[in-house]
């Protein structure tokens, strides 16, 4: 392969902050939060020209359960707050989806509360716009158009980032950083050991809308298991597999539209809908075996969106690798398997972006994580730390 040696050159420091985020999506935006309201100075990089990433851009617009199935709240703070939001006023494309099921808006017994999940669907556009609010209310900065390149590090930390945008290539100054990314692009920057998900198949959802009708969605995905079915393929992340899986999605979108007699599609997806690319491998990974198990360093619980099932415990060690100040958030952080299948979704990518997020801030303050004082500061915020919900009785040491 044939190469060019770029020369050297000097970039331009425009940023001192305690917390750099990279990435805006869902666990993006919940890591800026939890970091500004926690008092750390926070600079939020995205290389897209919204906020919300998969949730918004993608149209991935259904926000997955808080509950476990069985009747019981599981994620609260963040997460409930930007699912609250999202359908402020309703949802007119999702109808009584749109909204916040009554049996979660005020006192209902477990019985009620396990016959109907704690989820919304919501509309993409004013998810966007309340995001970006959220954040500019709460003295977040927001980096649009900025593309994450490169990383340095000294004496063993994260010391800048490097980054591209139309003032040229700049470099970014943090005491803390989390990767947002969704694709542990910044752990892989950082030296840190990932591992890509080789199996991604084709998706395209879009909205369709026939005259004088509400728009529709279509959840178009290829079967995610059993044999790649003609015209499909597996997808990994690479230049050349991003692109190829765009047009395909755009190619399997056509095809169905053309069959949707008098509708048209308007929206479409303006990202890959991959699920799952890269994560970091962690301190620890959480695995199905940590099913229903309870950890002492724990930062976010989360159900299971596909149906009741125990709940995860996600620990400090999952959203960390060698790297002591920079934390893994969303669909990137440390678990294999069906465990990441459970933990990419918006609900705990919320859970596990403001748990980043406040970590990232307190090591800013303070030059250390004290284990008591994130555990009174997630609570105090409203997350949900409850070994009661966990099925089994076993501790699991940080």
């Amino acid at each position: 392969m044939a190469v060019l040696l770029e020369p050297g050159r000097e970039v331009h420091i425009a940023a001192t902050v305690d917390v750099a985020v990279a990435g805006g999506g869902i666990a993006g935006v919940a890591a800026a939060l939890a970091a500004a309201r926690t008092g750390a100075q926070t600079l939020l990089l995205e290389k897209e020209c919204a906020l919300g990433g998969l949730a918004t851009l993608g149209l991935i617009v259904m926000y997955l359960p808080l509950c476990d199935g069985y009747g019981h709240q599981v994620i609260g703070g963040i997460g409930e707050e930007l699912l609250r939001k999202s359908v402020e006023g309703g949802s007119p494309t999702a109808g009584p989806r749109g909204h916040v099921p009554p049996c979660w808006n005020g006192p209902a017994g477990e019985a009620e509360r396990t016959q109907t999940r704690f989820r919304v669907d919501y509309d993409a556009a004013p998810m966007m716009l309340t995001l970006e609010r959220l954040l500019r209310e709460a003295g977040v900065s927001i980096w649009y158009d900025t593309r994450l390149c490169a990383a340095q590090s000294r004496e063993g930390k994260l010391s800048h980032v490097i980054v591209e945008n139309k003032s040229g290539r700049l470099a970014i100054a943090a005491q803390a950083f989390v990767d947002a990314t969704g694709d542990a692009d910044l752990c892989f920057l950082a030296g840190e050991r990932t591992e890509s998900y080789l199996e991604n198949r084709r998706s395209g959802w879009y909205f369709s809308m026939r005259e004088g009708e509400s728009a529709h969605l279509h959840p178009l995905t290829d079967p995610l298991k059993g044999p790649c079915p003609p015209g499909s393929r597996f997808y990994r992340l690479s230049g050349s597999e991003v692109s190829a899986y765009v047009e395909d999605m755009h190619d399997m979108i056509h095809a169905h539209a053309s069959g949707q007699e008098g509708a048209a599609p308007f929206l479409i997806p303006a990202l890959p809908l991959m699920r799952m690319t890269r994560r970091l491998c962690g301190l620890e990974t959480l695995t199905r075996a940590d099913l229903g198990c309870w950890r002492e360093d724990a930062v976010a619980m989360t159900g299971d969106w596909r149906g009741p099932a125990p709940v995860y415990t996600i620990g400090t060690s999952h959203l960390m690798g060698s790297t002591p100040n920079l934390f893994a958030a969303g669909r990137c952080i440390s678990a294999a398997g069906d465990a990441w299948d459970v933990t990419r979704v918006i609900p705990t990518c919320a859970a596990t972006g403001q748990a980043a997020g406040t970590m990232a801030a307190l090591l800013a303050h303070t030059g250390k994580l004290d284990a008591q004082q994130l555990r009174g500061q997630l609570l105090h915020d409203g997350v949900i730390l409850d070994p009661s919900l966990t099925s089994t009785k076993g501790r699991k040491q940080a």
